[in-house]
Formats: C-alpha cells, structure tokens, sequence
C-alpha cells in the first residue's frame, strides 16, 4: 500500500492491506518482523497525521466566522525590525511583537465565549518559535525565579502550544477547551469510533486484510476560536 497517497482519503475509510500469508511469515522467520503490526502502526501514524490536516483545513474553512466575532488579524513582524537588521538583536524583540496580539486575541475570544484559550495551533517553524518564548518567560538570562505570570502575558504561558505539520507558517490559531461536563460547548468534536481495526476477509481462497477506521471531525463553535497571520515571519525564522 502507498502510504505517500493516504492523504487523499478520510479517515472514515477502509484500507486493503494486500498481503499474501507467506509473505507474512517470511518475513516473520527470516527477519523476525511482524509485517501486519509493522504496516499497521505505520497506517495509523498516517491516519493521526490526516486528522491534523483535517483540523487545520477546518480552522483555515472558519477564518471567516472568525472575522465575524472579531477574533481575526495580521500582524506585520517588519514593523518591529530596525533599520535594515531583518533579525531581532534580542528574543525580546520578538517577545514584545508577537505575544502582546496574542494576549489580546486571547482576550477577545475571552469576550465572545466566556473562557480563555488553552490551546494554540501553529506550524512547525512557529510552533518552535512560540515554544522558545514560553521557555523564555519560565527562565530568563542571568535571572532566578519565574517571569509573565501577571498582566496580559499570564494566558499565553498557560496555553499548550499544538504543533501541525501541514499548518501554514505565518497562522496561529487559538482554541478553547470545555470544562468537563459542558461537552456541548466545544469548539471542536472528535468522535472516535474504533479508531483502528482489521478485518479478514476470504474470498475464493483469496484472504484479504482490511483496515477500518470510524472517526468524525467537525467545527461546530466558531466563538471559541481566533487566527493570527504573522505576516514577513520568514525574516524571523530565517535560515531554520
């Protein structure tokens, strides 16, 4: 099976493992590797990596509904550079750009839905760059103790910073979590269902090995939710 062309299909569909049982334990005895857990474990990565992408295409789908609550807006990093340093001389030059749109983004949000965000979706290079800021505020240079927990920078060190592959760089979304008990309220409902199974099937002396999978995704609460565009972040994370 090409693993290369899952991406095209949801994951509410069946997969055929096409695997003949001397191949099976050929592999078993000559190489000592269990070939159906060995495809399996790699088809389910796969699945886990489409429901990244089906969050962020749903997230990018809701921008719109976003802008509706006022929890949409850009943020150019170049207005933040001196002269023509495209880097910042210090990571609080980054700090003192980014993390004050977030606590306030993280405000809106608080306005429209009642509750703070708790999580922040972003790609790779941001994610890493938003990782490094929590890291900074935890333990600054040739400083002791704790930084950021008072003011508008308090909700940004509490949030989890969520890192997707197939996210755009320059967008970072914000997103709650219900309280437990208040499920209705979520912003985002994953139902699983027998995440992963396989199934045999003979037809003819012909065995053929399914693999299944139940699982829904959607985008119900667009109010919980808020986006950020970092425009010019490629000066940032140059050469990374």
């Amino acid at each position: 099976m090409d693993l290369t062309n899952l991406a095209e299909y949801s994951t509410n569909e069946d997969f055929i493992l096409d695997l003949e049982a001397e191949d099976i334990q050929d592999f078993s005895a000559i190489y000592n590797i269990d070939l159906l857990k060995t495809i399996s474990e790699a088809i389910k990565k796969q699945m886990a990596l489409n429901k990244d992408y089906d969050i962020v295409y749903l997230l990018k789908a809701h921008e719109a509904d976003m802008a509706g609550y006022g929890a949409k807006f850009t943020v150019d990093l170049d207005n933040f550079k001196a002269d023509s340093n495209y880097t910042p001389a210090t990571p609080m030059d980054v700090f003192k750009s980014v993390i004050p749109h977030i606590s306030n983004l993280a405000g809106i949000i608080k306005r429209n839905y009642q509750m703070y965000p708790t999580y922040i979706v972003a790609g790779s290079k941001t994610a890493a760059m938003l990782r490094s800021m929590q890291d900074m505020m935890v333990s600054m240079p040739n400083n002791q103790g704790q930084l950021g927990f008072s003011g508008q920078t308090a909700q940004f060190m509490k949030m989890k910073i969520l890192e997707a592959t197939c996210a755009d760089q320059n967008k970072l979304y914000l997103s709650i979590k219900p309280t437990p008990g208040n499920l209705q309220h979520s912003a985002l409902i994953d139902i699983v269902y027998n995440p992963m199974y396989i199934i045999k099937e003979i037809t003819d002396g012909a065995t053929i090995q399914f693999v299944r999978s139940r699982t829904m995704l959607e985008l119900c609460r667009a109010d919980g939710l808020g986006v950020i565009e970092l425009q010019n972040i490629d000066n940032y994370l140059a050469n990374t």
